[in-house]
């Protein structure tokens, strides 16, 4: 099975070229990894979801129940402006700042998750 965090590790890398290109794809991938991972750790929880979508809001509401509106907030923050902004705005600039942000988000949240194995049901 594919880990997301190899994503977010790609996110990582892809900051020290520096082109715009590898810039907004660093901020999708960061977004991707901890989506990726909340979603299964939600799984793990027996959370509801429909495998679409949809999902992208599942977990939102999902991290909000188990982890609060901080964490939940965080990563719509990451889907909705940083990784809208840097995959469809072309007249956004997109610049290491904005990638190191989406990358550290990424982060609180993944680190968020790793704090709160599945198996707590609190």
């Amino acid at each position: 099975m594919f880990d997301p965090l190899d994503f977010l590790k790609l996110a990582e890398e892809l900051i020290s070229f520096g082109d715009e290109a590898r810039l907004r794809t660093a901020v999708s991938r960061a977004y991707y990894g901890a989506f990726l991972f909340s979603r299964e750790w939600l799984r793990a929880k027996r959370w509801l979801l429909y495998g679409d979508a949809r999902d992208h809001y599942r977990v939102k509401n999902g991290l909000r129940k188990y982890r609060g509106r901080k964490i939940s907030d965080k990563l719509h923050f990451l889907y909705r402006k940083l990784r809208g902004d840097a995959d469809y705005e072309l007249t956004k600039v997109i610049d290491k700042r904005v990638a190191i942000k989406a990358i550290k988000l990424a982060n609180i949240v993944i680190d968020s998750l790793l704090s709160n194995p599945p198996s707590n049901t609190s």
